[in-house]
């Protein structure tokens, strides 16, 4: 549980997020239920269709809405913060939810997001002194050992995102995500057979799991093998057009390959909902040279 109320993550982690069905991705807690018939409840109701629709800008406007009829409205508070998670605004996302951890959100709801939300900022250390027990909920315990782990491994803490991730393997033996979370370790590592294993294992267990697509990419990249990594970033984005670390890493690769109208397309229609990323900024800047 958090104690008391408390960019760009570094290569390793980037985009924690983002496997996000929104409502019910077990990495982001229980899903939101939907509100009453209310005014409020139906304008969060409409942010709530935005959001399953993928259209991020949308969501977060109908839920500014939502709050300024009720500020103390927390469906709204939550689901805005998982919506600035996606855009990668992780200060919005952490005073989001927050409030809404102070208006009684529980940590099913809230403490994942919030996790991510830290991550965001690399707040790792702040993670790893507030995000500590799931309260004996198995699920929430083994989704709290996965962000410990990417934290560990903002810090290079290398051998504890290991016994991390093991540990939650154990606890999530059906979900892809501690698979992934020891790929991403492995390639840290320049273990290039040992990542590809891991995101392998974890497509067996979820075979159109975007984030282990991705993680193929990321080897095949490592190799400078880009259009094979290519190849996997459209098949990530393919499974989830949300993965913004997919679409960031697909851009990145179409700049290498000099296909440089394709990545200034791609660039554009990621800032539309990822304003908030310095790299890509960096690197629209560079195409428009």
């Amino acid at each position: 549980m958090i104690k008391g109320r408390c960019s760009r993550i570094a290569h390793c982690l980037a985009g924690v997020l983002i496997v996000l069905a929104v409502l019910s991705a077990p990495q982001f807690g229980t899903p939101l239920l939907a509100a009453a018939t209310t005014e409020v409840g139906q304008t969060y109701e409409d942010g709530l269709r935005s959001l399953e629709a993928g259209d991020i800008n949308a969501a977060i406007s109908d839920l500014k809405n939502a709050l300024r009829i009720d500020p103390d409205h927390v469906p709204s508070r939550l689901l805005i913060g998982r919506a600035y998670v996606i855009t990668g605004d992780g200060a919005s996302a952490e005073d989001s939810l927050e409030r809404a951890r102070d208006l009684g959100a529980s940590d099913e709801q809230s403490l994942i997001p919030l996790a991510h939300a830290y991550l965001l900022q690399r707040k790792y250390d702040v993670l790893l002194e507030t995000v500590l027990s799931g309260r004996g909920v198995p699920e929430l315990e083994g989704q709290i050992l996965v962000v410990r782990g990417l934290a560990y491994l903002g810090l290079r803490r290398l051998a504890e995102a290991e016994r991390t991730f093991d540990d939650a393997t154990e606890l999530l033996p059906d979900s892809p995500e501690p698979l992934v979370g020891l790929a991403r370790l492995a390639l840290e590592r320049g273990r290039t057979e040992d990542a590809e294993k891991f995101a392998d294992d974890a497509l067996v267990l979820v075979p159109a799991d975007a984030d282990a697509m991705h993680m193929k990419g990321e080897v095949e990249q490592a190799r400078g093998e880009l259009e094979n990594a290519l190849t996997f970033y459209d098949r990530a984005i393919a499974s989830n057009a949300r993965l913004v670390r997919a679409r960031r890493a697909r851009t990145r690769v179409l700049f290498k390959l000099g296909r440089l109208e394709d990545a200034r397309t791609a660039v554009e229609e990621l800032r539309k909902t990822s304003a908030f990323d310095p790299e890509m900024a960096y690197l629209q800047s560079r195409i428009l040279r």
